[in-house]
């Protein structure tokens, strides 16, 4: 039992469980079902408590189920029961719910433990904040660090979450300052910095990337390429001057691709939805208010203008959905994150060229020849800085996409060795060593030349950085390429 009793806590949490471990028959065995059971539910994500923490009542959560479960088969543990399991507060019970609590806090601290242990073998790591509400709607700050592992592989770990910290750019940054510290993590060692695209975080002067960069230089900022193109996608929904109350299906204010889905069901349907509103509108039957309803709406969809538009936006948004789901891919690296952004700036300036072969697909469509404005007096419209039309949406891409041009520019050769002659490769090297001296050696352009012929021998002829490093794992060329191993972790 002294064993047992060790083993359990040293795995769960060290001197803090031995509080629980009584080392007797009358104690230890109920505490030795307790710890695996809890571990089991938390592990899989599932509630705890119920409405009653009684034994019997059907009302009783997950983990006095198990319990019970268990006490079938174990004859101790359902004597244990009979004993303790109901008598309430005063009685000591290590089956109780308050020492369910606790040994949940005491796992917890444990992986929280292991996770901050990893962060620190592997030397460099990024963080990762988004703001997140509870249940209660109050906001909270989710702080994640990003690090290659000892197999040579990113992991991604969920560390805490922050209470409310203010919505200034200088209280983010000491929120999380004082997590790194909390932990131990040094900020030195800090080599990337991902958040949302609002300006108190991505701001250039006053947000927190950039406050954060003036600490550590070398902490490079990596917007979500994701959620940078959705947001971009929302506002382009957004200036459209296709009437909101005119698609079919519902609209989302944060999730362009349902609007995407709505501007495509009305191109697809554009004919029945006329017919349906025709229909509505002489329909004796329904309400003056709704048949009035349904023939402004047919009024309003029924031109060339909105045809027109909805064309136009199907086609653009359609381009966006397929980039975003290309970008979400787990395999995704920085050059395609670049030629996917660059491919799209290339497609919507395209689309701004081929108004011809949009009006004509309209005219065709909505059986409509003239535009609004060719029937009414012109008038002077001022334009919102806000809209993102035209120009302002390319504009807006390349503005976005110049953040993993750095990132591309700066790394990016790690990947292309064996595509590229010796001459470059030193260049390269040399550029990378000047950013980063006090991290590398100097021998790091003589592992590059011999990693290139390393992978020339093998016929190898892309490769991503994530591949690069399992192949480091598995053969163990980590001792062979020390300086390059490094570059690859950052």
């Amino acid at each position: 039992m002294d064993v047992i009793a060790k083993d359990l806590s040293h795995h769960y949490g060290g001197k803090e469980l031995s509080l629980f471990l009584y080392v007797n028959n009358t104690q230890i065995q109920p505490t030795l079902l307790a710890l695996p059971t809890v571990e089991h539910l938390a592990s899989r994500g599932l509630p705890f408590r119920g409405t009653e923490d009684k034994f019997g009542s059907p009302r009783s959560g997950n983990y006095v189920m198990a319990l019970k479960l268990i006490a079938e088969f174990d004859p101790f543990l359902t004597e244990n029961i009979k004993l303790h399991g109901n008598k309430g507060s005063g009685t000591t019970a290590y089956i109780s719910s308050f020492v369910c609590e606790e040994f949940i806090h005491i796992i917890g601290n444990n992986v929280v433990y292991e996770i901050v242990n990893k962060g620190k073998l592997a030397k460099y790591f990024s963080n990762s904040v988004d703001s997140t509400p509870d249940v209660a709607y109050s906001d909270q700050l989710t702080f994640i660090i990003r690090y290659v592992s000892e197999n040579c592989l990113p992991e991604e770990d969920f560390l805490k979450f922050i209470p409310s910290c203010g919505h200034k750019g200088e209280d983010m940054v000491t929120a999380i300052l004082d997590v790194l510290a909390e932990y131990d993590l040094d900020v030195k060692n800090c080599r990337g910095q991902s958040y949302e695209n609002a300006s108190k975080m991505s701001g250039l002067y006053s947000g927190v990337q950039a406050r954060i960069l003036v600490l550590v230089s070398l902490v490079v900022y990596v917007p979500c390429a994701p959620h940078s193109l959705n947001i971009v996608g929302t506002n382009t929904v957004k200036s459209s001057s296709m009437p909101q109350s005119s698609v079919v299906k519902n609209l989302s204010k944060t999730r362009w691709s349902d609007q995407a889905d709505a501007c495509k069901s009305v191109c697809q349907s554009w004919n029945e939805i006329l017919n349906a509103l025709s229909h509505i509108a002489n329909d004796e039957c329904q309400k003056p208010d709704t048949r009035q309803e349904a023939l402004d709406l047919h009024n309003s969809l029924n031109s060339l203008d909105n045809c027109l538009i909805d064309l136009l936006w199907n086609d653009i948004l359609e381009g966006f959905r397929v980039v975003s789901k290309a970008l979400q891919a787990q395999d995704c690296h920085i050059i395609l994150v670049v030629e996917l952004y660059q491919n799209l700036i290339t497609y919507v300036t395209n689309n701004g060229t081929e108004f011809d072969s949009y009006d004509e697909k309209a005219k065709n469509m909505c059986k409509q020849t003239s535009y609004k404005q060719d029937n009414s007096r012109k008038r002077l419209r001022k334009s919102h800085f806000e809209e993102t039309t035209g120009t302002e949406l390319v504009v807006e891409l390349q503005r976005r996409c110049k953040a993993y041009e750095l990132l591309q520019d700066r790394f990016a050769f790690l990947t292309l060795l064996q595509t590229k002659k010796s001459d470059e490769i030193k260049k390269d090297c040399q550029k990378f060593f000047s950013t980063y001296p006090n991290d590398l050696g100097e021998v790091l352009k003589s592992e590059c030349l011999h990693l290139s012929a390393h992978l020339k021998t093998l016929r190898i002829e892309k490769v991503s950085a994530t591949n690069l490093s399992a192949m480091f794992s598995e053969k163990g060329l980590m001792v062979v390429y020390p300086n390059f191993n490094i570059a690859l972790r950052m």
